[in-house]
């Protein structure tokens, strides 16, 4: 099975999973045996790596000891140098495995084992230990730059920071159920005295260490043999991984696109659980109140106690925050905002991502030109929203000339554009974490009559090319193209191949985030789980690949995503970026005769743009508080006011419309919109003016008032899916 969706890693430090399907309780077993008999599958099959050598030992090893420690809260350098010392520069295979009995895997675990009983005997003396939370001190979250430490006293210190962040976590909720009790209508005589914050939260941290020391002895041999073979496949690099059983169940019920849960994709990074992306139709898409790169560091149920989730396994977090439709999970998120790091708790009720949720959509917005002379001209904008390339196999395979795709979706809303002549349409990809790979080629060819849309090398260095061939061409005015550092995989393909026709603008972020290989899943057997491979790699038309770069905008919008580290150059043993042979395509001309004056256009006015004023001051923030980053006070005073400043400032806001194509509070969409229509005017060859969006002029400032724009085109009710 091939699969181009931005799927993740199940490992550390890349550590992806989906918060929306519950695990099976299959039972396995590997042994060492099997363990260079799936890692030679990898070498046979995988895209760059053919053979065994120092530098995949190196990194097997690094990826093995992060598996354990990924926080560096537990290993000392010196017992890291002993391992690396050993077995970092083996040649062969067999060397690291069945010929030493998989003995690197016996000496890990002993090591770790030994730190383990250490650093919890230490921990449960910080946890009654008397702590200032008056003095300035902060603790730092961002572990990369951590080197592991020298000695004992070096750890215990971090473990002092770290005890005391989670007890004053711990102190926080329990003000705030204090506090809700007190607010609440029950009778007043009833409620007892608050209870002692710091003696509760004492209490309930020495309840997580100790499930956690539960779980770590818990372990059995074959989860640390599957725990290697995976520290070998992300070796190779940041999407080959492998999947117990157990985690294979997972991915096929999430390929079903029928999901329970919040509706967010997962990854484990130095021991914190971060927000990769957002599931559009999801719970937490429709909330608005998550966003990629927040950390987990505390999941509450709707009536109990928060539990931390710092250096806790990503499965284990996943257990917490999965649950019934319909009920409440509380995350406490740390998010870097204007360079600061801020903390707050937020809650999501928990739903079923329905097929139906994420299909595509479009709306009409009317816009006035005034042109040089006075003149005021209506023109009609077409919005596409396609949250993924989405394909539903197992309809396909029911019934195929009727099945649910983004191709056929978006095919009937550009129909409906078009039969209301719209001026120019403007397609939103900036969610769109990828999907199918027919279905990116489908809705490529609904912009031009046929041509290549992507070309696929292997791992034999074969190459070929994959069209649409249908000849039909189901628009053919002013496209633009609108990305983000999340359009990823099938997204890039599109945006590839229209940026190479020279077919439409790419605008949006600086580019696109730079997945460009093709994952083999193969199961392995019932008991041996499942292999997942990089088998291939994307380029465009051009010859030029969307690996690692990604597709770069023509005309550039500032956003914040631009200073975050988010895409595929930031993973680690990352596959390169190259060039092969271009493919003869069509060049429409439609893009270099204009970008240059649209560029110019654009650029005029985001400066006296309210909502781009905003985004610009929250981008000159960050980059001048950046030693600010990643990093929160251990003041629990400085919380506090921090805690009362965001409350305050929720309170100002008003709730979202649930309307994902709301643009009054949209800057980047507005934009999007009116270099549309200078697009349109461009191409028609009609004079430029000063392009307002008239339903926006109730809109005071941008982010504040919201006015949800009325669709032009009316709904009919859809057929049940068959």
């Amino acid at each position: 099975m091939i699969f181009i969706r931005r799927v993740f890693s199940v490992s550390t430090p890349a550590l992806i999973t989906m918060i929306l399907l519950s695990l099976s309780g299959t039972s396995y077993s590997l042994t060492c045996q099997n363990i260079e008999t799936l890692s030679t599958v990898y070498l046979n099959n995988h895209y760059a790596y053919k053979h065994f050598d120092k530098e995949l030992s190196k990194r097997t090893v690094d990826q093995f000891i992060k598996s354990w420690d990924p926080g560096k809260m537990y290993f000392l350098k010196s017992d890291v140098d002993k391992i690396k010392a050993q077995y970092s520069n083996l040649g062969t295979l067999s060397e690291l495995t069945t010929k030493n009995k998989c003995k690197i895997v016996s000496d890990v675990i002993n090591i770790y084992g030994i730190r383990f009983d250490e650093r919890h005997k230490e921990i449960a003396k910080l946890i009654d230990t008397k702590h200032n939370f008056k003095v300035d001190e902060y603790l730092n979250l961002d572990r990369k730059k951590l080197n592991y430490a020298s000695n004992a006293k070096e750890l215990n210190e971090r473990w002092r920071k770290q005890v005391k962040f989670q007890l004053l976590n711990f102190k926080k909720t329990q003000k705030k159920i204090e506090i809700s009790k007190k607010d609440s209508k029950k009778d007043p005589k009833k409620i007892k005295k608050p209870l002692d914050d710091l003696k509760e939260a004492r209490k309930k941290l020495k309840k997580r260490y100790k499930k956690l020391v539960t779980q770590h002895n818990k372990q059995t041999l074959d989860e640390v043999y599957a725990r290697f073979l995976n520290a070998f496949a992300t070796s190779l690099d940041p999407h080959s991984d492998y999947n117990s059983p157990d985690q294979l169940a997972e991915f096929q019920i999430s390929m079903s696109l029928s999901l329970d849960g919040i509706g967010a994709v997962l990854r484990s990074e130095d021991g914190f659980t971060i927000i990769q992306s957002i599931v559009p139709g999801g719970a937490a898409f429709k909330s608005k109140l998550l966003k990629a790169d927040d950390k987990i560091i505390a999941v509450a149920p709707e009536k109990g106690d928060a539990v931390d989730v710092i250096d806790m396994d990503l499965s284990d977090v996943v257990k917490l925050i999965r649950g019934p439709r319909g009920t409440k999970v509380k995350l406490t998120i740390v998010r870097e905002d204007k360079g600061k790091t801020k903390q707050t708790e937020i809650e999501i009720v928990r739903e079923k991502i329905q097929l139906l949720d994420r299909r595509a959509k479009s709306k009409i917005v009317s816009v006035e030109v005034k042109s040089p002379k006075g003149k005021m001209e209506p023109m009609k904008v077409g919005i596409l929203n396609l949250p993924s390339f989405y394909r539903d196999f197992e309809g396909q395979r029911r019934h195929p000339k009727d099945f649910r795709s983004s191709s056929r979706d978006l095919r009937k809303e550009v129909i409906k554009l078009t039969k209301q002549n719209v001026d120019s349409i403007v397609l939103d990809l900036r969610v769109n974490g990828g999907g199918s790979l027919p279905e990116s080629i489908d809705v490529s060819g609904l912009f031009f009559d046929k041509g290549p849309v992507v070309q696929i090398k292997d791992g034999d260095q074969k190459i070929y090319a994959q069209s649409d061939n249908d000849g039909k061409t189901y628009y053919s005015g002013p496209l633009v193209v609108l990305i983000s550092r999340q359009s990823a995989s099938a997204s890039e393909i599109f945006a590839g191949a229209i940026k190479d026709y020279q077919r439409g603008l790419i605008i949006g972020d600086d580019h696109t985030f730079g997945k460009g290989t093709v994952q083999n899943m193969s199961n392995s057997g019932p008991k041996l789980g499942a292999t997942k491979i990089t088998i291939s790699k994307f380029y465009r038309p051009s010859g030029a690949s969307t690996q690692l770069n990604g597709v770069n905008s023509d005309i550039i919008l500032p956003s914040l995503l631009n200073e975050i580290e988010i895409g595929e150059k930031f993973y680690d043993f990352a596959l390169e970026w190259d060039q092969i042979k271009k493919v003869p395509h069509q060049n429409f001309n439609l893009v270099k005769p204009h970008v240059d004056k649209l560029k110019k256009i654009s650029t005029a006015r985001i400066k006296a743009d309210s909502g781009f004023k905003k985004i610009l001051a929250e981008i000159a923030e960050w980059q001048k508080n950046k030693k600010d980053k990643s990093r929160v006070s251990l003041n629990e005073a400085k919380l506090d006011k921090k805690d009362k400043e965001e409350s305050d400032d929720a309170d100002d806001k008003t709730a979202d419309s649930k309307d994902d194509m709301d643009i009054s509070d949209d800057p980047h969409m507005q934009e999007a919109i009116k270099i549309a229509t200078d697009y349109a005017r461009l191409i028609s060859k009609k004079a430029l003016g000063t392009v307002e969006i008239p339903s926006l002029k109730k809109v005071e400032v941008a982010g504040v008032k919201k006015v949800t724009i009325k669709k032009d085109i009316k709904k009919k009710k859809e057929k049940p899916t068959k």
